[in-house]
This record gives C-alpha cells, structure tokens and sequence, in this order.
C-alpha cells in the first residue's frame, strides 16, 4: 500500500487534499509540477464564485375579502400551484399564509392558478425595486463570507478611484 493511501481515503480527515496519481507498490513517478497564481480576470480557473445571482424581493400581498370565497380544498390547491412552497393553507385560522417570502420565483403559477380558480386579485405579488436577495455559491476556493468581503473591498476601492478621477476632471468643467 502506497505512503499515506489508507489516511487520504479516511473519510473523517477533514483536508483530503488533491490526488494527482494512485499508485502500487515499487511504482515510482517523476513529476515536474509548475503552480500559478492568478485572478479571475486573467482566467475561469482562479474565479472562486461558481455562481452569483439576484432575485428583488417580492411583495406579496393576499387579499382575504376574495380568497375567503374559496372553499378549503380550493385554498389548499392555491397554494399547492406554487412550487417552492412559499404559500401554506393553516387548518386551524383557514387562511393562507405566506411562509418565505423570498422563495417566490416569479413564476406566476399562483397568479394564474387564482384565474382559474375565478378569484383574479386574490394575489398580489410585485417587485420591490428597493431590495434584492444576492446569492453566491462558491467553488470551494475561498469561503463565500470572503467572497463578498473581497469583492466589496475592490468595489469600495474602485469607487475611491473613481471619485477621486472625477474630481480631478473639475478645472475641465469649468
């Protein structure tokens, strides 16, 4: 058994590391190994961010004068029309709740399953301009807490560059 296979294949160990070659007993390898480091600007390779997307916030309001009209399996099928479970029919109040807001997709499911229903306006969901949910997920790189603190720290730097360029440009204005 090679140096080192059987702690590499313990699923306990926390940092496994990477494996370049599996090998048996008296193989040898020669390696020449060239690291570089780099930014996500010069290649794909080194961005840390594997995804990074915003949805605004919605909001969503339910409008119980018309939604009391529907019977309990009627109100349990509106909700059901939503995917992401952002809607709940509590037995004990017989109201729809709404459970996370910010699940919503903008799918309009629930908007056109009301229609159908013959309830129009018993939902009301909107985008708020004022809000947003930015999500990240990471490569494994880097933590995404430092993703965000990094990209806000060349952002703010940006930003300083930025102002301090136009301000600059002031004598031309005049």
């Amino acid at each position: 058994m090679p140096v080192g296979y059987a702690e590499r294949d313990d699923p306990n160990r926390a940092d496994k590391g990477i494996l370049l070659v599996k090998m048996r007993r008296g193989q040898e390898l020669k390696l020449r190994a060239i690291a570089r480091k780099g930014i996500g600007k010069d290649h794909a390779k080194w961005q840390p961010v594997a995804t990074a997307t915003f949805q605004y916030v919605p909001d969503i309001r339910l409008n119980h004068d018309i939604i009391d009209k529907l019977t309990d399996a009627q109100r349990e099928e509106l909700c059901d029309a939503d995917p992401r479970g952002t809607f709940r029919y509590n037995q004990i109040t017989k109201r729809i709740e709404i459970v996370d807001p910010e699940s919503y997709q903008y799918d309009g499911e629930v908007l056109a399953k009301a229609e159908e229903l013959g309830v129009p306006g018993a939902i009301d969901i909107v985008q708020r301009q004022d809000a947003f949910v930015f999500r990240i997920e990471g490569t494994g790189a880097l933590a995404t807490e430092d993703i965000v603190q990094t990209a806000l720290e060349v952002l703010s730097k940006k930003l300083t560059d930025l102002k301090s360029g136009v301000e600059g440009l002031d004598f031309l204005m005049s």
